[in-house]
């Protein structure tokens, strides 16, 4: 994988030219847990046609290309792709989980290194996911107040015992947005979801979630792995049907969700983030 600011130049040639597998838009990694998750979570996919996908796959003088009779098949895939990811890793609960870990892991990892982890790294080395669970696990029946306070909170998420229930979901287009600019944050819609509340409800705790979606391959991509096609029409190798084939995809997307402790006030947060997203209340989505 090529590294900002690393001269990849004294690699050998081979290896630069199949950094796509590793990095772009079809990896092997992604061909193969595509299908492996949606199979395991039991999530019902569109056809992937991965033989010829990976038939037209090829190397040219100028780097890993699709032949343009490949292209159909690549729009299959990265379809089925954002819709594994719209089902099942940006599910609604999945997301109240990640909301909740980020409340808590930092003073977490304080209270398993109070001191610069640099200090203790034989300590920090064998921290791991499993190691982390189980120290958090006993951490409930601990005699200082703040470590209580975080167990419980760790018990509530190894119980699934849900903390932030979802009040309203969307979907924002980019519309008009080229690639990478800059797009409102969280934090800068939950401030005007606020204000749009009613006064009685100014005070409530709520979190907004934004979950990017971006299923295009980048013509441009600053990598410097860009994903060349073969034209057999006039023999040539570019990034030009590329651009023209990103017109049969979905724009970028973003899965927009506001969360609060309980339903009780479902609609009062969903008529805000609808007057600050300008849609109407008969536009919304279900919450279920």
């Amino acid at each position: 994988m090529k590294e900002k600011g690393k001269d990849n130049s004294r690699l050998p040639r081979w290896l630069n030219m199949l950094q796509p597998v590793i990095s772009g838009s079809y990896t092997g990694d992604n061909l193969d847990y595509v299908l492996r998750d949606s199979y395991m979570c039991g999530v019902a996919v569109g056809p992937v046609d991965l033989s010829r996908l990976i038939h037209y796959t090829i190397i040219t003088d100028k780097g890993f290309t699709i032949h343009k009779t490949g292209l159909p098949a690549l729009q299959m895939f990265l379809n089925t792709r954002m819709y594994l990811y719209s089902n099942v890793y940006f599910h609604r609960t999945t997301r109240a989980i990640d909301i909740h870990l980020r409340d808590i892991f930092g003073d977490t990892m304080k209270m398993l290194f109070p001191k610069d982890p640099r200090t203790c790294m034989d300590r920090y080395r064998t921290l791991t996911d499993w190691s982390l669970l189980e120290e958090v696990r006993g951490w409930t029946r601990a005699s200082q107040k703040a470590r209580r306070r975080l167990g419980h909170e760790w018990g509530r998420i190894l119980n699934r015992d849900i903390k932030w229930k979802m009040a309203y979901s969307t979907t924002l287009k980019e519309k008009g947005q080229e690639r990478g600019m800059a797009f409102p944050s969280h934090e800068q819609f939950a401030q005007q979801i606020a204000k749009e509340l009613p006064k009685e409800l100014r005070g409530l705790e709520f979190r907004v979630d934004m979950a990017p979606l971006d299923p295009r391959p980048d013509p441009k991509d600053r990598r410097g792995n860009p994903l060349y096609v073969y034209d057999p029409g006039t023999n040539q190798v570019s990034t030009e049907p590329l651009e023209e084939f990103l017109d049969l995809l979905p724009t970028r997307l973003i899965q927009f969700r506001v969360y609060s402790h309980d339903h009780t006030h479902d609609a009062a947060l969903s008529q805000a983030a609808a007057t600050v997203l300008n849609k109407t209340p008969s536009s919304l989505e279900s919450n279920y």
